[in-house]
């Protein structure tokens, strides 16, 4: 016995996809996660600078999703960021003062991270300006987007059917045992009647016995056929 084909594909609710592509204003990357959520909860991971699009993306996210919870994560490496060699050297140092008299002012063991500082506004110097974020960008985000989205419902409908698969041994094994039950139950009904009809004539004598009352004892034949 297989497992029929469902009208719709079977998704799994956990999964996972990644994407990259060059853009206009650089490489854009995007991941999408999902775990099981009874609705569909969005959380989006984009930063400040992407976040003018989430209205675009939860649109498309409605459209390849049911439910679930799902983490959206972008992020863009600019080309002038790639490109540039050089930094605000006066002004990463102001960053870094300022960073350590707040953990002064406030008694605080922490250092700086180096990564988060550069994104800072003005940090690199002499960079090309760099290109702003609009419809051409959005379009280009869309399309990035629901590409990985067809990636992570190809992956959860692969994973569903790993597990369609691991299940149909023991969808096998209880219809096989549901048929032998059935099998058994119909070979011993006739050894019940015959034996409740032995223990009514020890009881009854020579009266007649009909069928269907040795039909209906049967029926509670547990206090009768021990």
């Amino acid at each position: 016995m297989s497992v029929p084909e469902p009208p719709v594909p079977i998704r799994s609710m956990t999964g996972f996809a990644l994407v990259r592509r060059q853009t206009i204003a650089g490489e854009l990357t995007i991941s999408v996660r999902t775990v099981n959520h009874r609705g569909l909860d969005l959380h989006f991971h984009i930063g400040n600078e992407l976040g003018v699009f989430e209205n675009a993306m939860r649109t498309v996210l409605k459209q390849h999703l049911g439910r679930g919870h799902v983490e959206v994560r972008m992020s863009l490496q600019r080309d002038s960021e790639a490109q540039s060699g050089s930094y605000n050297r006066e002004l990463l140092g102001r960053y870094l003062s300022s960073f350590k008299q707040a953990c002064d002012d406030f008694e605080l063991a922490s250092k700086p991270d180096l990564n988060a500082l550069l994104t800072m506004p003005g940090i690199f110097s002499g960079a090309a300006e760099p290109t702003s974020l609009d419809g051409a960008f959005e379009a280009q985000v869309i399309e990035g987007l629901a590409a990985c989205l067809n990636d992570l419902n190809a992956y959860r409908e692969r994973e569903a059917r790993e597990l369609c698969a691991g299940l149909e041994p023991e969808i096998r094994a209880i219809a096989d045992a549901s048929s032998d039950i059935e099998r058994i139950r119909a070979e011993a009904i006739p050894h019940f009647h015959a034996r409740l009809r032995q223990k009514l004539l020890a009881l009854l004598g020579e009266a007649a016995i009909s069928e269907a009352a040795i039909g209906k004892a049967s029926l509670g034949g547990k206090a009768i056929g021990g």
